[in-house]
């Protein structure tokens, strides 16, 4: 199996790169570098060879190729950047926003203000839980690859004033007899469980902050359009470290219904 890492000519080439070698290092993935161009492409050329990484370059429409790409179904995980440069679109760029929405394969995205190196060892991922059997089946497979090479797993669930049970009192001991039910039915790599209230997405990118995380593991509905995926929205548009988005339905949907690249974040 192997990794695709898309980079273009922008800033954001060099940790989109940097991510890459770090994830497919550490999961024993095969590292292939893609560049899409109808001319030049000199610096992602030369960012490749940096990297010691082979370079395939790819003609025609850019994200059309590269969903060609990532569907292949030898390539695990795909790395592109969030966008060009720190003060480029929210959140996320045209390209990769139509692309993440259209590919079933898990996709790392990169934002070009990292808060580190990514070429530091990767030792914690965040991995936001929704409650629903769905993501957790779709991320439960990536998370334990990490699990398994040594990165700690933290968990979140965030209570809303609709998603907060009852049976929850006040004491320690009833939300600690909730975790350990959670914990049970969503098992994701032995992660340690943190919870938190309010908005999801604030949650997510305070945690990540709090907990010093190299990489955000979201499963979720591949749909930006408005009123959805509010939490990948803020997510993307936030984080300093990268995002890796799982599809929760790998199926990709026919090209006339594509979702809308709109977002309301």
């Amino acid at each position: 199996m192997k990794l695709i890492a898309a980079i273009d000519d922008s800033p954001v080439a060099q940790p989109v790169l940097d991510t890459a070698l770090v994830i497919g290092n550490l999961l024993g993935l095969d590292i292939e570098v893609v560049h899409v161009t109808n001319r030049g492409g000199l610096s992602a050329s030369g960012a490749a060879r940096a990297a010691g990484l082979p370079m395939q370059q790819l003609k025609g429409n850019a994200v059309d190729a590269l969903v060609e790409a990532l569907d292949d179904p030898d390539v695990a995980i795909g790395v592109v950047g969030a966008r060009g440069h720190a003060g480029g679109p929210h959140p996320a760029g045209h390209a990769t926003l139509s692309m993440v929405q259209r590919t079933g394969t898990p996709l790392v995205v990169v934002p070009p203000e990292l808060c580190r190196p990514a070429s530091q060892r990767m030792t914690r991922i965040l991995v936001p839980l929704d409650g629903s059997p769905d993501t957790t089946a779709a991320v439960q497979s990536v998370v334990t690859g990490f699990s398994e090479s040594g990165v700690e797993v933290v968990a979140l669930h965030v209570f809303t004033r609709e998603t907060v049970p009852r049976f929850i009192d006040q004491t320690q001991h009833g939300l600690d007899a909730w975790a350990d039910e959670f914990t049970a039915r969503h098992e994701i790599g032995c992660p340690r469980l943190v919870t938190r209230s309010g908005s999801p997405g604030q949650a997510v990118i305070g945690l990540a902050v709090a907990e010093d995380v190299d990489l955000i593991v979201i499963g979720w509905s591949r749909d930006l359009s408005p009123g959805r995926a509010q939490v990948v929205a803020e997510v993307l548009a936030q984080s300093c470290v990268p995002v890796l988005l799982v599809p929760v339905n790998a199926q990709r949907p026919p090209a006339d219904e594509q979702p809308s690249t709109r977002t309301t974040a």
